[in-house]
């Protein structure tokens, strides 16, 4: 939005206005007063083995007012719930100002060396205001 701004002559001896005595001043949309909310980095790779559990950044991004939250859950890609991972999820809520939370993912080690193997994290029914 934009406005206006004028400055009026004051009383005499008080100030004197100079030659600009009017300006525009325009204050920018926030679309997303709430939030966006995604993964940061959107993609992760870890060491087979090396690492116990997947700790992954839930961020958000654009405005931080009010309470929000989101649903997340674990999805098979070549790796599989039970056998490479521990099928995770639930619904996470970000407070007011919040601007990342951590979710885990515990891993399953496998002894026997195999082909490296994704799932994914997929996030679902934003609520509070915030998109995804």
């Amino acid at each position: 939005e934009a406005y206006e701004l004028t400055l009026a002559q004051l009383p005499e001896g008080r100030a004197i206005l100079g030659s600009q005595a009017s300006m525009t001043l325009t204050i920018p949309a926030n679309d997303d007063p709430q939030g966006v909310l995604g993964f940061d980095p959107s993609s992760y790779a870890l060491p087979i083995g090396e690492v116990a559990v997947a700790n992954l950044t839930l961020r958000r991004t654009g405005g931080a007012f009010g309470i929000v939250s989101v649903t997340w859950a674990t999805q098979d890609g070549t790796a599989t719930a039970g056998a490479d991972y521990t099928s995770s999820g639930g619904t996470v809520v970000l407070a007011a100002g919040q601007r990342s939370l951590l979710l885990q993912v515990p891993l399953l080690v496998n002894p026997v060396a195999a082909p490296v193997r994704t799932f994914g994290v997929v996030l679902a029914q934003p609520a509070g205001g915030a998109r995804l």
